[in-house]
């Protein structure tokens, strides 16, 4: 019995030294691949930026340690970058569990917000819903969204503005679509975020929204809406080029 046991700790110890190793070795000679990652909480966004990753070793309290690099039960013939290893590369705190029958996590939680009743974590590439993390590989410039929200909805806000810098007393139009199919989304709220404050403004029929800038600065905006994900971040810089007494 103490054979046994002194075994299979010796084994427990032999698989988290070598996945290091191994995850080491994979790390340093493969390419690594810039993606946009968002990952949408169920209040706030949790992480909104470029990310660095490559397919690794993954290692869960749930799930414990597997290959995450797009092989998993096949789906690609080569190694790359993956949903779960951008996940994985970006924040310190999640989970999730493994499933053997298709050698894929399952996301259950990111930054302590945990699935429960209706609510899920959903995986998206440029919109697209994709059912497997560790399976799904991503390419350069790819925007990645991880999703908390009822499972139901269907709507994933997209947000974008007719220009990114605009003078001082100048107009900048946003439009708000459902990524999914690229319909402009009504009655959507474009908030400011706590960076400098301000008033919402609501979309029209088309999805729009036309928003004055009084004063030099830089603005940060996102669109939200019950029934929906928010969207992702626009960021547009008012520009004093024509100062007073010029």
């Amino acid at each position: 019995m103490t054979m046994r046991l002194s075994t299979n700790i010796m084994r427990t110890i032999l698989l988290i030294l070598t996945s290091a190793l191994l995850n080491s070795f994979i790390q340093a000679n493969a390419y690594w691949t810039k993606v946009y990652l968002r990952i949408e909480g169920r209040d706030r966004t949790l992480f909104e930026r470029y990310v660095l990753t490559t397919g690794h070793i993954v290692t869960t309290a749930l799930g414990g340690t597997h290959e995450c690099d797009g092989t998993n039960n096949g789906a690609h013939t080569t190694p790359g970058a993956t949903i779960v290893s951008a996940i994985d590369d970006a924040v310190s705190t999640w989970d999730g569990d493994y499933d053997k029958s298709i050698r894929d996590y399952k996301i259950t939680s990111i930054e302590n917000q945990l699935e429960e009743g209706d609510e899920r974590w959903r995986l998206l590439i440029g919109y697209g819903i994709r059912e497997r993390g560790c399976q799904s590989q991503v390419v350069a410039d790819d925007h990645v969204l991880v999703a908390f929200g009822d499972v139901n909805v269907d709507t994933f806000l997209k947000m974008k503005a007719d220009r990114k810098t605009v003078d001082v007393n100048g107009k900048v139009v946003f439009t708000v679509t459902n990524g999914v199919n690229g319909k402009p989304v009504k009655g959507a709220n474009i908030v400011p975020l706590p960076l400098n404050g301000g008033t919402k403004h609501t979309t029209d029929d088309n999805g729009k929204a036309t928003i004055p800038f009084t004063s030099a600065d830089k603005y940060k905006y996102k669109a939200e809406m019950d029934g929906a994900i928010r969207s992702n971040v626009v960021v547009i810089r008012v520009e004093n080029t024509h100062p007073a007494g010029y």
